[in-house]
């Protein structure tokens, strides 16, 4: 397959603002990039991108609809070239776009191996400069590679994409515990989804006797993990198994080794109050996690649950999946 010289005709296709398709016959399509470097320029008058992202739906006719999300945040590595807890101070930009099959061929993927098939999808968008493809093995979606090109339709870059759950793999490390977005993080002025948080944000925390002290976050860490929901009396909490959180015993547990009947406390109106777990369901979704970092572990409020945070010796070591 010679992707450069198939005569695309990329259009600009208005999606708007309407729902990712959802019916029995479309597999998701969640296929994300390695941290990038150099980055990758998109549309000309926009900002580099060190990671990009292509979530959405598409039918058993090879077409759908989704959003490609682009990360314009510079990563920093350590000496051996892993990727270090970031400081998010740029918004993601997100583009609504449109999926088209385009055509089956096949091409040789390594050197002595025999050509294998993949399939070949326009990918177009209404705020898209540049011309997209994305090619995928064989109708399977796990993997795949994005494939921008010039105006004269030459494949200028390929970005390797792949699935950051696929079947049978184990998650990513999420030592000792994290929040999807749009956990509510209590601050002084109110409450906060997590996502929005970034480095000198002011957060309520609580010291083991439950006294309040407003810090400010040092860090962000973001990670993909499997997350799990816990209902309780007063709602929900979705968090990763490993999250530490506060027990009406006085002791701290990962959410993973709760069960039902547990109480956990809330932080309410200045006070602690318990709040009773009715049930756990494992493995809720996996999604991409966050929690916070300050100049030393203390618990802070999410959702109005009192939860631990991330310490910092653990955060400066550990790798991060943008």
């Amino acid at each position: 397959m010679n992707c450069s010289t198939t005569a695309f005709v990329f259009t600009c296709v208005l999606v708007g603002s309407a729902p990712l398709i959802a019916t029995a016959q479309a597999p998701s399509l969640d296929l994300r990039s390695q941290v990038l470097t150099p980055p990758i320029v998109i549309n000309k008058d926009a900002p580099a991108f060190y990671e990009i992202r292509l979530r959405g739906e598409i039918d058993d006719k090879g077409e759908g609809r989704g959003v490609l999300i682009l990360d314009p945040n510079a990563p920093t590595f350590d000496a051996f070239g892993t990727g270090l807890v970031l400081d998010s101070k740029n918004q993601q930009v997100r583009l609504d776009i449109k999926i088209e099959f385009v055509r089956t061929g096949r091409t040789r993927i390594k050197a002595g191996l025999p050509p294998k098939e993949w399939d070949l999808y326009r990918v177009t968008g209404v705020k898209l400069q540049a011309p997209i493809g994305l090619a995928t093995p064989n109708k399977k979606l796990f993997s795949g590679r994005l494939l921008i090109y010039d105006q004269g339709r030459t494949i200028k870059s390929v970005v390797e994409l792949s699935n950051p759950f696929p079947p049978d793999a184990p998650p990513l490390p999420c030592h000792p515990g994290c929040f999807p977005a749009g956990t509510l993080v209590s601050t002084p002025s109110g409450v906060e989804r997590i996502e929005k948080l970034k480095p000198g944000s002011k957060v309520i925390t609580l010291d083991d006797q439950g006294r309040v002290v407003t810090r400010a976050v040092k860090k962000i860490f973001v990670v993909d993990n499997d997350v799990l929901k816990l209902e309780t009396e007063h709602g929900p909490l979705i968090t990763t198994e490993t999250q530490p959180l506060r027990l009406a015993n006085g002791i701290t547990n990962g959410a993973g080794e709760l069960s039902k009947g547990d109480a956990i406390l809330r932080w309410e109106n200045g006070k602690m109050l318990k709040s009773h777990i009715l049930s756990v369901q494992e493995r809720f979704r996996a999604t991409r996690v966050h929690n916070l970092v300050f100049d030393e572990t203390t618990f802070f409020v999410a959702n109005g649950f009192i939860v631990r945070s991330k310490p910092p010796a653990i955060s400066e070591s550990s790798p991060i999946s943008r």
